[in-house]
């Protein structure tokens, strides 16, 4: 987060926090009300999902040796899936899957997941298919009635809200409002590291 004072300063002075024109509420905030945008960074561990950047794909023992590590989470599978340049599958895990179980047995993993309801009905057979492929291993995926944990989407958007919630909280962020209390927190970013 940067420096309060530094950020209630500029806000005081005229400066760019607070963008100079409205602009329209998100919808679900409002309809056409308007409000002015305040941008905030933070260095928390917040965020919502990441964008997936495709890698090429090296030579497949290249790749198997990347991939030879214990996978014990959906967030290994996730990365497992982007090495493999498998977007659109690791976007389906991020999003649609709740893990209940997940553990290896010689070269065989085994892994119980309750889908969401928007998942296509093919979604379990084709992420076995493809960890099969990618790792070399049996994938043995069952689909579960229990709760399981929540998504990585719903994790990561619970880190965020939490992050906004601390920052919103913030006695320096307040004075900001108070000055503008139409203003509205429309980001948290990480903030860039200068070479």
């Amino acid at each position: 987060l940067p420096d309060p004072a530094d950020l209630l300063k500029k806000v005081k002075d005229g400066g760019a926090a607070i963008s100079g024109g409205a602009a329209h509420v998100p919808s679900g905030s409002g309809g056409g009300a308007q409000a002015r945008h305040l941008s905030v960074a933070s260095s928390g561990n917040g965020g919502g999902a990441a964008a997936a950047v495709s890698k090429p794909l090296e030579s497949l023992e290249s790749e198997t040796a990347l991939l030879s590590q214990d996978i014990q989470s959906l967030e290994d599978i996730v990365a497992v899936l982007e090495e493999a340049n498998e977007m659109v599958l690791a976007g389906r895990v991020y999003q649609m899957l709740h893990l209940v179980r997940i553990e290896q047995k010689d070269d065989k993993y085994r892994m119980d997941v309750r889908t969401q309801e928007t998942a296509p009905q093919d979604l379990l057979p084709n992420l076995s298919k493809a960890l099969r492929v990618i790792t070399g291993k049996i994938w043995m995926i069952s689909p579960s009635s229990s709760t399981g944990q929540p998504t990585l989407a719903e994790q990561a958007q619970a880190i965020y809200e939490e992050n906004l919630n601390k920052i919103k909280a913030h006695p320096m962020i307040k004075e900001v409002f108070a000055y503008f209390p139409e203003a509205e927190i429309v980001d948290i970013r990480e903030p860039e590291n200068k070479t």
